[in-house]
């Protein structure tokens, strides 16, 4: 009775001292939580809302069961400022963007209002439902199979989530090194998740430590590797982005690649660390008399199975995806060096290979401890670390190289090539993403009695066989306010819309609507304040390798193309400008092209006379310092850090 009541006391003090620390890591939390974000997008006018498809008024499905173009259907609004009420909208039924629209369905709507002009379009379906109901089948499975462990494990997972959103995210946007921030989520999520599953015991502290320790040799070997092979976070996809934060908010941006490897493989090491321990504490409960020589053995036995296949989990988990991309990759037989020595690939390695190293050094690290913690210290038997044990070691090392390296060797090949694969679909489906994207945007801005796909290059390159392009500026401006005006050349796939972002990065991986996507958007120089109205307009907009975007900037180094296409078409609210070319050529980064305000005419004049003289061939047209100028800018068809320009003349008035 006596012992019962020493229990009971115990257990309300432990639970009491759990809640006071959940109370106060919460409190922790909420003040870590309350930093100050700057706004980098306006969202003004631009909001989400719910919506149901009453009927189709235009659909676009095809005689062979594919969608091409958009849908114009009406929602009835579920939610926002006009619930309730029935709007018109379009669907550009992608797969990255919009949905196949059937009467009843319920979608996301995109709704920009700019003055009294309201535009909306179908974002995608509304999937919420089955976000919820795939978590709540996932808990229920883990709660009905592992019964109170199973409950334990969703608390955890739980866990998890709140220490990623509200303690790593915060810590880095405070300047908090992001590698530190992941170590301290590490060591928290594991604490808490391994205690709940395993109590307060031997096994659990093992299983810990190990873990702990497994993550930081990963995170160690991934900075040891980064360091020799020039490889740091300033080498990822998203780095415009990144360092955009970078200037804006106190974000260390080098250290996000080597914490987002921490955290990824922490899962896996957790895994790992646990069954070795669970294993050691199993076999010493029913075999008490092994000393600590034998339960590292039985906990090496099952380790050596265990690593073989986390390992393998580990690094197909971060090539997964890259099958579609493996496949583009071998269609255009890219070099072996291109491969092995691009950043993408060598992130790759890194992060598959230094995890699994975690994993599996992991191994003797939770063996030993758990030996030497769950064994008594007289039990008979080898010492741990004896000499004629690390000289068996030794002697049987040659021989497990020479049995593995073959599959090692293919494991390590095998990831590089799937990364591959999905870089390139990742690439591939960019471009598509981008095209149903400005293909919609072209459809609801333009106006009757234009043919909406007269800028496509499946058409006739003779200026005859399009309508004039008409376009309205309201409603360009309601799907983005930083709208400034269109840009066109008859004849070819250039032909978007022209913004004006708070700096020169954003649009350079968003496109017109927002969207994050490596196609971006062609831009005005943000440091021009006049606008499109400045003696030099400067445009931006990538080279896409599919033809879209400034592809057809760059075909200008071409005589022949110039003759082709002589002029650009400028669209603002003010009407429509012909672009004269009289100069296309090669540029440096930071070159005397990129200049859009002067003294006086006597050094615009002295400008244009410069740019019309490095020009590759003669155009012909000439200009003077009564003509504003267009200057539109594209990177080289190469690896070289140079630009490639191309001036157009604003005629006067």
């Amino acid at each position: 009775m006596k012992k019962r009541i020493v229990t009971d006391r115990k257990k309300a003090w432990t639970f009491l001292i759990a809640l006071l620390a959940c109370a106060g890591f919460a409190a922790f939390l909420f003040w870590l939580n309350q930093v100050e974000r700057p706004e980098l997008t306006t969202s003004v006018g631009r909001t989400f809302e719910k919506a149901e498809v009453v009927k189709i008024l235009q659909d676009n499905i095809q005689e062979n069961g594919r969608r091409y173009g958009e849908q114009k259907v009406v929602l009835r609004m579920r939610t926002g400022p006009h619930a309730g009420e029935e709007l018109e909208a379009t669907s550009a039924a992608g797969y990255l963007f919009g949905a196949g629209c059937t009467p009843g369905m319920r979608v996301i709507a995109i709704q920009s209002v700019s003055g009294g002009v309201t535009v909306t379009s179908v974002f995608s379906a509304d999937r919420g439902w089955a976000v919820y109901g795939l978590l709540l089948a996932f808990a229920l499975c883990v709660c009905l199979i592992g019964r109170k462990q199973g409950l334990k494990a969703c608390v955890g997972l739980a866990f998890t989530f709140v220490c990623i959103l509200f303690l790593y995210l915060p810590l880095v946007f405070r300047g908090f090194s992001p590698f530190w921030a992941a170590v301290l989520v590490c060591v928290a999520t594991t604490f808490v998740t391994l205690l709940l599953v395993g109590g307060f015991t031997k096994k659990s502290a093992c299983a810990i430590g190990g873990t702990v320790a497994g993550v930081v040799i990963a995170g160690t070997v991934a900075t040891v590797f980064g360091y020799f092979s020039g490889i740091s976070g300033y080498n990822v996809s998203n780095i415009e982005d990144l360092l955009f934060l970078e200037d804006s908010t106190p974000l260390k941006v080098g250290g996000l690649l080597f914490s987002g490897l921490l955290i990824s493989s922490l899962g896996a090491v957790m895994d790992v660390a646990m069954s070795i321990a669970s294993t050691v504490e199993e076999v010493h409960t029913q075999r008490p008399e092994l000393g600590r020589l034998e339960l590292f053995r039985s906990g090496m036995h099952v380790g050596r199975d265990t690593m073989g296949t986390m390992a393998n989990t580990l690094i197909l988990a971060f090539a997964g995806g890259s099958i579609s991309l493996l496949v583009t990759y071998y269609a255009y037989q890219l070099p072996y060096l291109q491969i092995i020595n691009s950043y993408g690939v060598g992130i790759e390695i890194m992060q598959g290979i230094s995890g699994s190293m975690g994993i599996i050094l992991t191994v003797p690290i939770v063996s030993a401890a758990a030996a030497v913690c769950m064994a008594p210290s007289q039990a008979a038997g080898e010492p741990l670390f004896s000499a004629d044990r690390v000289r068996r070691l030794r002697a049987r090392a040659p021989g497990v190289v020479k049995k593995y390296w073959k599959a090692a060797v293919l494991a390590v090949c095998a990831a590089v090539l799937v990364f591959c694969a999905l870089r390139l679909y990742r690439a591939f489906s960019a471009y598509a993403a981008g095209d149903r994207e400005y293909g919609e945007v072209r459809s609801a801005v333009e106006q009757a009695g234009t043919q909406p796909t007269a800028a496509r290059a499946t058409q006739s390159d003779s200026p005859a066989a399009e309508e004039e392009f008409r376009f309205d500026f309201e409603k360009l401006a309601a799907r983005n306010p930083d709208a400034v005006g269109w840009l066109r050349l008859p004849g070819t796939p250039l032909s978007y819309p022209i913004v004006q972002g708070k700096d020169n990065t954003y649009y350079l991986t968003h496109t017109f609507l927002r969207s994050e996507n490596k196609v971006g958007a062609v831009f005005l120089d943000s440091r021009i304040q006049d606008g499109l109205s400045s003696l030099n307009g400067i445009l931006y907009g990538h080279n896409m390798r599919d033809g879209s975007m400034f592809a057809a900037v760059w075909k200008y180094r071409d005589r022949s193309y110039f003759k082709e296409h002589p002029a650009l078409e400028l669209y603002t609210k003010d009407g429509k400008a012909e672009c004269a070319v009289f100069s296309a050529h090669e540029e440096a980064p930071d070159g005397g092209a990129y200049r859009w305000s002067f003294p006086g005419k006597k050094e615009y004049g002295a400008y244009l006379a410069r740019m019309k003289k490095e020009s590759l061939y003669d155009t012909g047209v000439a200009v003077d310092p009564a003509d504003r100028t267009l200057t539109l800018s594209t990177c080289v068809g190469d690896d070289r850090d140079v630009r490639f320009v191309v001036h157009a003349k604003i005629p006067a008035g």
